[in-house]
């Protein structure tokens, strides 16, 4: 349900705002088939075993740990293409930035803490009235999750992607539409089943997967291709 929202409503709603994005960068493209094939693997593993087990979960980890391999690899390459004087300048700045940001005080750990304290609480609150919801009006759980629920724990990413395009940095907001959907689809489930093995509805799960794949591809096409997404197809 998260990743049917990134990639409908919240990039919609994004775009719309910026009125339009388009995106030349071929890194861009590659990491959109890249996320179209992890997102499918939890789909498979389910077909294989009806749930996914605590073998799937580490399945789906140690597919996020070869993708994040993936991505240091491919900026190591990055960093060794540019010249010497960019290079000097990215580690000054790296270097800077790090010593600035490790002098925090005592009470920005106190109020990192809270914030810890208060976001597992509101997972805990969200997580018991979803499910009173799904009793209270007779709904599978996984269908609360699919509307109520995905929603609205993608509305970080709304504000994140809308700034983004509004500063024309499109493909940051690009890159946290897949890293969201890659997340979702390998590290959360992946701990979510080594903590206690997922089943659910087999018939609402494969039909929202089916729809998830759907607007992937239809995302890919659109933004890969000449004129990229306009205002019309954030629209649709």
């Amino acid at each position: 349900g998260s990743n049917i929202a990134d990639l409908t409503l919240i990039i919609g709603l994004a775009i719309l705002v910026g009125r339009g994005i388009k995106v030349s960068s071929e890194s861009i493209k590659k990491n959109m088939k890249i996320m179209i094939l992890i997102a499918t693997i939890p789909i498979v593993l389910m077909i294989i075993g009806k749930s996914l087990s605590r073998i799937d979960g580490i399945i789906l980890l140690a597919v996020f740990a070869l993708y994040l391999i993936s991505l240091f690899k491919e900026s190591w390459f990055y960093v060794n293409q540019i010249d010497e004087d960019q290079r000097k300048h990215i580690h000054s700045k790296t270097k800077y930035s790090l010593s600035k940001n490790l002098r925090i005080s005592f009470n920005n750990y106190l109020v990192f803490l809270l914030c810890i304290g208060l976001l597992f609480g509101s997972a805990w609150t969200l997580t018991t009235s979803a499910k009173q919801l799904s009793i209270d009006l007779g709904f599978p759980e996984i269908l609360v999750g699919l509307i109520i629920v995905a929603i609205g724990t993608s509305l970080p990413e709304l504000t994140f992607q809308t700034k983004s395009i509004l500063e024309k940095h499109e493909n940051m907001a690009l890159g946290n539409v897949f890293g969201s959907v890659i997340n979702n689809s390998t590290i959360v489930l992946g701990i979510g089943a080594l903590i206690n093995p997922i089943q659910t509805n087999l018939i609402l799960f494969f039909t929202s997967a089916l729809f998830m794949l759907l607007f992937a591809f239809l995302f890919m096409a659109l933004i890969t291709s000449k004129h990229g997404i306009n205002w019309k197809d954030a629209m649709t």
